[in-house]
Order: C-alpha cells, then structure tokens, then sequence
C-alpha cells in the first residue's frame, strides 16, 4: 500500500480497508466500538498535552505544527487502566481542545487524537498522554462525638467504613474543609488540623489552635492570598493565620469585633477584592450589621469598615456567600439576602425563598457551581425537599416576585439536611433521617436536567454535623474552599 507523501498531507494515513482485527484502517470508529493496537508511527507533527489542573476533569489541548492542510475536524481516542484498546470517544471536534468529564474516580486514562480531513481520511495519530483523577473516595462525616468516614467510590453502593473517634468538641456544619493533604476543623472550641492523605482511614492531627467561635475560610491552593485561614477567637474577634505549615500555624494578627457579642457569622471571602466579609449580631434583638475587612497581601487583616445593617431586629445569618458582586447572608433561615460590595445597596428582587417560611439549615454552607446554587434546607416538613437547587447564572425568577426559581428539589420530604458537598459531578448530602445520598450532576450541568440518584446508604450514627472529602468543590461563592 502506497502511503501518501508527507510533504503533501503531513500525518496522514492511507485510506484502506484492513479490518480491525488486523492494522488499523482509515476508518472512523463509533464510540462502541474498539481500536486495536498498530504498527503505524505517531505523527510528530501532532502534539497532545494535559493542559491544566487534573481533578475528575481531564484537560486536553493539542496542536497541529507544519501541515498545508487544515483538518475538518479531530476525534479523541481513550483508554483506561482496565482496557485493552483504545475507544473513540469523540468525534467531530472542532477545537484544539477538551475536557473529558465522563471520567471514574481514582482512574488512569491515555488519550491520542487524530486529524478528519475533508476528504474522511483520518491522519496518523499524534502522540499518547496519561492522567489519573483525583476523585473521590472517602467522605468524612462530622458529629459531637468524633468522625466517621464513608466509601462512595462505587457510587451506586456507598457504605460506612469506619469511625475516627480522637476528635473533640461540639462539631458544627460550618467548618469542615478538605484540601489534598488535611481536613481542617473549627469545632466550636478549636481548630484541629487532621492529615489524610498519608492514610485516609487513619487520620492524623497535626495541630490545633485555640479560637472560640464557629466558621472557618482556609485558603490553600491559590494564586494570590494563599495559605492562609480566616477565624474567629475567644472573644468573637476575626483572626489570620499563616498555614504555610499546617502543623504549626502562625497568627498573623486579629480584629476587633466591631459589632456586638458574640455571633459573629457569614463568613465569605472576595478573591476579587481580596476582602473578609462578615456579620454580627448578639441573638438578642440587636441590630445585624455586615462588615468587611481588607486583607493584605501578607495575609494581615486591618480594620472592619461597615458595608449595612441587614436586620434591626438581629435575625441570625449563620451562612454567606459572594456572588456577581453581592454578599449574599442567610437572613432568619426563610431567605437570602444580597448586598452590593460597592454601595451596600440590597440587591432588588433577589431573596431566595420559597413562601411560606421556607427554611434553610442554619449551618450548612451554600455551594455554587456552574451557575448552580445549591442549598440545604432545614424546613423538615411535607412540601419540601432536603435540597434545593436554584439557577442563578443565568438568573431565572418568577415574574411576578422577581425570586429566584427553585430548579430542583432533592432527597426526601420531612428531614433537615446536615451536610451537604460537591465534588466534580457529584452531589453528596445526608439528612436527619439518617441516610448519605449520592446524585449525579452531570445532567444538571449539560442541559439543566434534574439530577440522578446513584445510591445512598444508612448514617450509622445519628448527629451529623458536616460533610467533606478530597477534592470537594461548589466553593466559588465563598472563595476559600480548597477546590484543588
């Protein structure tokens, strides 16, 4: 067989018709079906990269040097650890890149490309590249007596693994957050830092710190303000810590509270304006003021400037986050409500609410992803689920309010949710009714389709107080989560 000469169609293939039990044709295999191994040499003149951060996302990119002729079109070809061959899983690509999603967790995929031309022919493969997922094995789930920690890798069957019983305090669902090395934990008495990657059922703490009130923003991973965590101490002031070694934090120094005593809550961090928003109130009928703090680049806080009273009446506003240049806090568990970081003015027709004396759990923070808001909600009763999912990018509402549209709604009628996290296209929550539900989000995300469930198990153990795992998402409103 003649191969066309390079200098005319560089990385092209012949156009013939072996079978697929022999050496690879020019044939454009469906998705089904499998692509032997071959003889055929890869083109040097297409290079395949990973091109980013590989979560349970794989990034491709490549590109195509010294070729006369444009291609139509790509298709992408993969492998996972457990294959024998190749499969095409794309075709028709149009771009110099994608992003493989359709990925299992802690998995090993290879991936080579080929140029479509007009004419049909697929070119010569380009070169193959390997990348593992991190995804998501073990969930760990906090109550008043210790952790225990759930397997969800099969997500379709999900079960309890075991419990880490030499934590302490009075576990809370605002302050547990994993990066890929620790989980960190406010308790209400302290924060404990507890390793997990050298061994995830085997945790280990490697420091604790002193602070007295509940909410917790660690900054790792990050391309400016990084290693550092936001808390309050004894006294309900804000304090910075360096975490550059998470064994041994450092206090950068602290504010005042500059409000009332204590409840200092809704915690958010602007990564734009790389200011720490909070609010306060003393649960007793006080005014709710929010106020924020400018940090420096050094991780140093100065002083609270007022942004406005959310509440003369004090209403509690346990959970925040920033959104489209809003603070949005949790106004007397029934809505959100949002305020402009420049003029503090409240943000019309956006409270998140769904009458009457719809409720929201008072600790489970709020995870945005892709243009999602999801929230836990603390109703409990037979009209409501135990999450809620509202579109917020684009904004849809109901005409005649101007308040956001409830998507979806999640999980059973008549229980709270007490924990709730993302990672990558998964949604994990338990509830009051003593289960840990696993959904898939890839619907949601593609065409705003409802949510699958995958599998759920029993919560052994009653008292829940959070959820988290490596790698956990949905943290774009608060800005300090530790996505990757």
């Amino acid at each position: 067989m003649a191969v066309l000469p390079p200098v005319i169609v560089p990385c092209v293939e012949p156009n013939h018709s072996l079978t697929t039990t022999a050496v690879e044709p020019s044939h454009v295999f469906t998705p089904a079906e499998a692509e032997p191994s071959h003889g055929f040499d890869a083109c040097e003149d297409l290079v395949l990269m990973i091109n980013g951060v590989v979560t349970m996302t794989i990034p491709l990119s490549w590109i195509l040097y010294n070729s006369p002729i444009t291609p139509a079109s790509y298709n992408l070809y993969r492998k996972k650890n457990t294959d024998v061959y190749f499969r095409l899983i794309v075709t028709g690509i149009n771009a110099n890149t994608y992003n493989d999603s359709a990925t299992q967790a802690l998995t090993t995929y290879e991936y080579y490309v080929r140029p479509v031309f007009t004419s049909g022919i697929e070119g010569i493969k380009s070169n193959i590249v390997s990348a593992t997922t991190s995804g998501l094995q073990y969930v760990y789930s906090l109550r008043s007596s210790g952790l225990d920690i759930y397997d969800v890798l099969n997500t379709a069957a999900p079960f309890f693994n075991s419990t880490e019983s030499t934590l302490n305090g009075q576990f809370n669902p605002e302050s547990e957050i994993a990066d890929p090395d620790y989980l960190w934990i406010n308790n209400g008495l302290n924060v404990q830092v507890l390793q997990h990657s050298a061994n995830p059922l085997n945790l280990t703490q490697v420091s604790s710190f002193v602070n007295g009130g509940w909410g917790i923003i660690v900054r790792r991973g990050q391309a400016d303000r990084n290693n550092l965590l936001f808390t309050y101490n004894a006294a309900w002031d804000i304090a910075s810590y360096d975490i550059s070694d998470p064994a041994n934090p450092v206090l950068i120094n602290t504010q005042a509270n500059p409000g009332f005593s204590p409840s200092l809550r809704g915690l958010a961090y602007d990564s734009i304006g790389h200011r720490l928003y909070a609010n306060w109130n003393n649960g007793g009928g006080s005014a709710t003021n929010v106020y924020w703090f400018p940090v420096a680049a050094d991780g140093s806080l100065g002083a609270a400037v007022f942004l406005t009273n959310m509440d003369s009446n004090g209403g509690a506003a346990p959970c925040a986050f920033i959104y489209n240049g809003s603070y949005f806090a949790q106004w007397r568990l029934a809505a959100y409500r949002a305020f402009d970081l420049t003029t503090a003015i409240e943000t019309a027709g956006f409270w998140i609410g769904y009458p009457p004396h719809y409720g929201f759990w008072a600790g489970t923070t709020p995870r945005l992803k892709n243009g999602f808001l999801f929230l836990g909600s603390s109703n409990g009763d037979a009209n409501h689920q135990t999450v809620i999912i509202y579109q917020i990018d684009p904004l849809v509402c109901v005409p005649a309010t101007g308040d956001p549209v409830v998507q979806w709604q999640l999980g059973p009628t008549s229980v709270n949710c007490v924990g709730l996290m993302i990672s990558g296209n998964l949604l994990i929550f338990a509830t009051s009714g003593n289960v840990l539900y696993v959904y898939d989000l890839t619907p949601l995300f593609a065409t705003g389709a409802i949510p699958v469930l995958l599998g759920s198990c029993p919560i052994t153990v009653a008292q829940i107080n959070g959820l988290s795992g490596y790698f956990s998402d949905g943290w774009e409103g608060n800005n300090g989560g530790c996505a990757s």
